[in-house]
């Protein structure tokens, strides 16, 4: 799995590099939420909600990978002093909970939109749908 997700991470990278319209997207949060997102700002192919997701699974999945590294009995925690294993095991846990957390938000935005689902399953949405994503991101 983490190899199948570092392939997605360097395929959709340059996509979700920051940019100054992202600001204005942050500062506009609120009318993002009650669905005026097209009234905040135009943020290409992915708005700054998206990038930060994308930013937290990262930085999640590489801490995985480097803690868990380190935790592994068998092979290296030997290496390492117990405060250094007690500070993986924290930023560990920590990690799992913003995976865990981001996916099931990201589920819940999923059922929350209304018409993403079909366009997950089915692979189409209405012209509606598609008006109020970012124009980059339907092209």
């Amino acid at each position: 799995m983490f190899f199948a997700f570092i392939y997605l991470a360097l395929l959709y990278w340059d996509h979700n590099i920051p940019e100054k319209n992202d600001i204005r997207w942050a500062k506009g949060i609120l009318e993002v939420l009650k669905g005026n997102e097209h009234a905040v700002a135009d943020n290409g192919k992915y708005n700054f909600g998206q990038k930060c997701y994308f930013w937290t699974l990262n930085l999640a999945m590489v801490t995985l990978l480097i803690t868990g590294i380190i935790m592994w009995r068998q092979y290296f925690s030997h290496y390492f002093s117990i405060p250094v294993l007690r500070i993986a095991i924290l930023l560990h846990s920590l990690s799992a909970f913003m995976l865990f957390t981001g996916i099931l938000v990201h589920m819940y935005m999923a059922f929350w939109i209304k018409g993403s689902i079909r366009g997950i399953v089915e692979g189409w949405v209405t012209v509606r749908w598609a008006k109020k994503t970012p124009s980059k991101m339907v092209s």
